[in-house]
């Protein structure tokens, strides 16, 4: 299948401004001061000082009617890739407010008639707002004709940063201190890992999710343990392009060695070194990873968050 960039996306303007580069800096200030809420968000922009952007991850930020205030809304979209002529990709949406009774039916009505009607036709569509600001958006949605499906997620952050002793060690030191260096490896993912990973991942947010994940692998920071002997992958977690750890998964056959500890520990000591704020989503059924990050590593739940999925 072809896989060719997505065009930029283009809202009606009308409500929604886009926030040029050169305002990045306030708007960094904006959400710093709603941590830990819109985290991802916050990440995101963070993302765009930090790393080269690849020209295929298009991530872009609006400001409701153009305000770039302590109260403005903010929304942030990241546009998967496209596979066909006759789409353009998918787009997931990130609502950050100040208040979630800013969220307001109006402006839910506003936003959803901005971001997902107009010229652009999208295979995906989906949006992920505070959990208490998501009645409204759900209904205008609704009442826009669209069908829509809803993820509760429980928005988890690391509390501590890292002991001095572990931040300040090597790479070399850290693996040898925490995996058996004669069996196996621990490094950054391969772009050639992209397809172990796809055939794991949960979530189908994006047309082609192979593009994307390699996209996320050459772009963002990643680490995964691998087999010395045969090179196999066998346990990873990567960085979404939305400012968020995810795609963290070992194998069952690989299950109980601490893998899964190991590769958040190494990338939580990853973005603490870049003063990147760690943090990810737990659907409530997935009682392992809460155990892992949230018994183990010292990650505490702060809000919940809605994805809402449209067709």
């Amino acid at each position: 299948m072809e896989i060719q960039k997505p065009k930029l996306f283009t809202p009606d303007t009308t409500y929604f401004k886009l926030i040029p580069k050169e305002n990045y800096t306030k708007l960094l200030d904006i959400l710093e001061k709603r941590l830990p809420v819109s985290y991802q968000v916050y990440n995101a922009v963070l993302y765009s000082f930090l790393f080269q952007d690849s020209d295929e991850l298009n991530l872009q930020f609006y400001s409701y009617l153009g305000k770039l205030e302590d109260d403005s809304i903010i929304v942030g979209n990241n546009i998967g890739m496209k596979t066909k002529e006759t789409d353009e990709g998918t787009l997931l949406t990130f609502i950050s407010v100040k208040s979630p009774e800013d969220l307001t039916k109006e402006i839910s009505t506003q936003l959803v008639e901005s971001f997902s009607f107009g010229p652009n036709k999208y295979t995906g569509l989906s949006f992920a707002v505070e959990r208490n600001s998501s009645p409204n958006l759900m209904q205008a949605l609704l009442n826009r004709g669209h069908i829509i499906t809803v993820q509760a997620c429980d928005m988890v952050l690391l509390k501590n940063t890292l002991p001095e002793n572990e931040a300040n060690q090597t790479d070399e030191e850290f693996a040898q201190n925490n995996i058996n260096t004669n069996k196996y490896v621990l490094k950054s993912l391969e772009v050639e890992d992209a397809e172990t990973v796809s055939k794991y991942w949960s979530y189908g947010l994006y047309t082609h999710p192979t593009h994307y994940i390699k996209q996320c692998i050459q772009t963002y920071p990643s680490v995964g343990v691998y087999s010395k002997e045969s090179g196999e992958l066998l346990s990873w977690v990567l960085n979404y392009s939305f400012g968020s750890v995810g795609m963290l998964h070992t194998p069952q056959k690989w299950r109980g060695l601490g893998f899964g500890t190991i590769v958040m520990k190494a990338i939580v000591r990853q973005l603490q070194k870049l003063k990147i704020h760690p943090g990810t989503g737990i659907e409530p059924r997935n009682t392992v990873s809460a155990h892992l990050l949230i018994g183990k590593l010292g990650f505490v739940k702060k809000h919940s968050v809605d994805f809402i999925f449209t067709t």
